[in-house]
């Protein structure tokens, strides 16, 4: 009768044991992937007068030469976007666009290895339409 007791106390501790590990593992794994990137202007962009702050920016993971995904993301007050990096090491994320106020504005940069900081360079705003019943009503010129 001892043995059963015995086993099943054993049993139950050996359960909290494997609970206890695979929580710390989710929570370890959580906040491991978090990563953020400073996004700022190359002295050389044209366009360089818009705020990266509370900006809507369309990036795209690539690793390895292979196009992982696109995620469209708004920097805060700081240009920091933070992204959960659930693709590994190696990951490269490219500026597609930056999107203010109602006008995208096309740019490029690719972040690099060990620096967390995207400096990008924008040369142009590229228009936007909207549709008012059967008419296309542009909303911005371009550049």
């Amino acid at each position: 009768m001892n043995d059963i007791k015995s086993f099943k106390i054993k049993k139950v501790i050996l359960l909290k044991m494997i609970f206890a590990a695979i929580f710390s593992c989710l929570m370890l794994n959580a906040y491991a992937g978090m990563q953020s990137y400073h996004i700022q202007y190359h002295k050389d962009s044209k366009i360089n007068n818009v705020s990266l702050s509370n900006t809507e920016v369309l990036i795209e993971f690539h690793r390895g030469g292979n196009s992982l995904g696109r995620l469209l993301t708004k920097t805060n007050e700081a240009q920091d976007i933070t992204i959960d990096n659930t693709y590994g090491n190696n990951l490269v994320i490219h500026v597609l666009f930056i999107d203010k106020e109602g006008k995208r504005i096309r740019c490029w940069g690719v972040s690099t290895a060990k620096i967390n900081i995207i400096e990008i360079q924008c040369d142009k705003v590229v228009s936007l339409k909207k549709v008012k019943g059967n008419t296309e009503v542009t909303t911005d010129s371009t550049h």
